[in-house]
């Protein structure tokens, strides 16, 4: 028995409807994986700019502090304190009671930036955010505590003009705030902030190639020699503020934010 034309007519009409139709699934299909994509990356972006954003107030927040320190350390010595008379002696973290000589003071009264007759700081724990936990046991220099050290020499910041004069004698080591141990993102924007080129693929601060902190040695009135920074870019001569990256020695690993508080 053939076929009636019209019964063709239904049949190619049937296979085109179902072609159709399986053209605009597959369409829509399409459509929702490239919306899922689109979705995705715009999520993966608010976060990342939101961490971003996140590491920019928090890199303000430390700077602004440690800015804070240094004007009063250089307002002291505006105001004739001698270098080795300034005390950084609190309440919270131990080992900052100044003793003095006489060699190299001409006084034994002391000028505390936390001393409500000197600087009239308060000591304020770092936040905790800044911090990377994976230090947390780390004590040389120890985790979650500002640190104030006057063993070290930046090149260009001082007297002291490249590695060879930096450590020649305690007299080119800065008075310098620290804060170890901190989180590598914030360490990247407080470097931006600061104006030090970071290191790229993948963005990361730079690598001490020498031992920083020397012998980790809490400021109590004298300075020494031992710490020196330098880095293979020289990405830290001439430069008051910023961070790198632990690799040459003292310390080993880590990421550590530092402010001169005194240029010498």
């Amino acid at each position: 028995m053939q076929d009636h034309p019209r019964d063709k007519d239904r049949s190619s009409s049937q296979t085109g409807e179902a072609g159709g139709a399986l053209w605009f699934i597959l369409l829509a299909i399409a459509m929702l994986v490239a919306l899922t994509m689109t979705i995705t990356r715009s999520t993966d972006n608010s976060q990342q700019n939101g961490s971003r954003e996140r590491d920019r107030i928090l890199a303000s927040d430390i700077l602004r502090q440690a800015r804070g320190m240094a004007a009063i350390a250089d307002q002291a010595r505006g105001n004739g304190i001698p270098e080795n008379n300034i005390s950084f002696e609190n309440t919270t973290v131990p080992g900052y009671t100044t003793v003095f000589s006489s060699s190299s003071s001409s006084s034994t009264v002391p000028y505390g930036l936390f001393y409500s007759s000197g600087g009239g700081l308060t000591y304020t724990v770092p936040n905790s955010e800044w911090l990377d936990a994976a230090h947390a046991s780390e004590t040389s220099p120890k985790y979650g505590e500002w640190y104030f050290y006057g063993t070290t020499c930046i090149p260009e910041v001082g007297t002291g003009t490249d590695a060879g004069t930096c450590a020649a004698s305690p007299s080119t080591s800065e008075l310098i705030v620290g804060l170890p141990w901190i989180t590598a993102s914030l360490c990247t924007e407080i470097n931006r902030q600061a104006g030090i080129e970071n290191l790229t693929g993948p963005i990361r601060a730079p690598i001490a190639t020498t031992s920083v902190y020397g012998t980790v040695t809490k400021f109590v009135g004298e300075f020494s020699t031992g710490g020196l920074l330098v880095s293979s870019g020289n990405q830290f001569s001439g430069k008051q503020a910023g961070c790198f990256q632990g690799g040459g020695g003292s310390p080993n690993g880590g990421y550590h934010f530092y402010e001169v508080l005194i240029a010498r």
